[in-house]
């Protein structure tokens, strides 16, 4: 069988590298693993020549560069949810402010019609004048 692995692709997005894959006409996209996971230091055990002080150092530089990324992540996510948070109080104050509109132009439209009953009532009385006058 004829495989067709080309070398990935590779592009940032955001914190993170992700690369292309195309094995045998299937093309999918992954994280992109750091340098020392391809070249395959965290599948080997540990190196016995190694000393502990160099063995710790490695430890606390992978936890250390690990933690910043979950930091990251979870900053993003917060940053997300506060987005989101703010968008909902928006709304809920702009329902607020046409709620208390709308019986403002309900109480304009009873006076508007309050106003047209007057007029009415006036060209009647004014009619009624004008009718006595001339009979």
């Amino acid at each position: 069988m004829n495989r067709q692995a080309s070398a990935p692709a590779s592009y940032v997005v955001g914190d993170e590298e992700w690369e292309l894959c195309n094995e045998d006409g299937f093309i999918y996209k992954r994280l992109k693993l750091p340098e020392e996971t391809a070249a395959g230091e965290a599948s080997k055990p540990p190196d016995p020549d190694l000393d502990p002080a160099e063995e710790e150092r490695n430890r606390r530089k992978r936890k250390t560069r690990i933690l910043v990324k979950l930091k990251r992540k979870y900053q993003r996510e917060i940053d997300h949810w506060e987005i989101l948070s703010n968008n909902l109080c928006a709304m809920q104050e702009k329902a607020n402010q046409f709620q208390n509109s709308v019986p403002e132009a309900t109480s304009s439209i009873e006076i508007g019609k309050q106003i047209e009953k007057d007029a009415s009532s006036r060209r009647s009385l004014l009619l009624d004048e004008l009718l006595s006058v001339v009979n």
